[in-house]
């Protein structure tokens, strides 16, 4: 599997107490990120929120919300552990998308949905740059990864606040003159990251071969690198299609 060549002879190890005590099993980084000992900015880790089998009773304000939750959290993992330069990236020929354009992609959507059309707010694109286009997909620079990944995050914040206090039932009214509902929004949101995590599956895997999005980078087992195996039979994680 991917991640079991990608972090193979790092030599951070765990123990049980590690397992007991981190709900979704995040385990001890390796030495050399404890130590500091690159610079060079990476995508970072994922750190799961909840596993999608605990969302199966839950009122529906909670699954809409952990279900997106989870897809932000896919799109980040598919991410986590590249440089910039790999993020930056068209690895799928003949398309131009990269990762990093999806982060800055999503980052625009979720402002769009949430922000100006739900909430009414007056504010403008995330990028504004010369070269950024409309939707975040162009003027991808591999200096701005770092920068765009804190846009993204910032954004993700700044979207659940304005969701934040207000009925699924209740209605805005979009651009096009459509009286949409903000459930509508929680579940275009949902397909929107579903459709773009499955094409960051296979950028990413063109990047370097990883294929899993279970575990952050640098993280190894008792036994060596961490696979979605692994993690499911410890953690009781549901699978890639997101079966319990």
């Amino acid at each position: 599997m991917g991640f079991r060549r990608r972090h193979q002879g790092l030599p951070g190890r765990i123990t049980e107490d590690h397992l007991v005590a981190l709900p979704f099993c995040l385990l001890e980084p390796s030495l050399n990120a404890v130590q500091g000992a690159s610079m060079t900015w990476t995508a970072p880790p994922v750190e799961r929120a909840k596993q999608l089998g605990a969302l199966g009773t839950v009122a529906e304000r909670q699954m809409l919300e952990g279900w997106l939750r989870w897809h932000r959290e896919t799109l980040l993992a598919q991410c986590a552990g590249l440089e910039p330069g790999q993020l930056a990236r068209a690895t799928v020929e003949p398309s131009n998308l990269t990762l990093l354009g999806l982060v800055r992609h999503m980052a625009e959507v979720e402002r769009w949905w949430f922000r100006r059309s739900f909430a009414g707010e007056a504010v403008g694109d995330v990028f504004t740059g010369p070269s950024d286009g409309d939707e975040g997909l162009d003027g991808v620079h591999a200096g701005d990864a770092e920068r765009d990944f804190a846009l993204f995050q910032a954004e993700v914040r700044a979207c659940d606040a304005a969701a934040a206090g207000h009925d699924l039932d209740e209605t805005f009214v979009s651009s096009r003159g459509a009286v949409l509902s903000l459930r509508w929004v929680y579940l275009l949101m949902i397909q929107e990251y579903a459709r773009h995590n499955g094409r960051a599956d296979f950028l990413r895997e063109r990047t370097d071969g990883a294929t899993d999005d279970w575990a952050s980078p640098g993280w190894v087992t008792p036994r060596g690198p961490v696979t979605a195996h692994w993690i499911r039979a410890v953690c009781g994680c549901p699978g890639e299609t997101g079966q319990t």
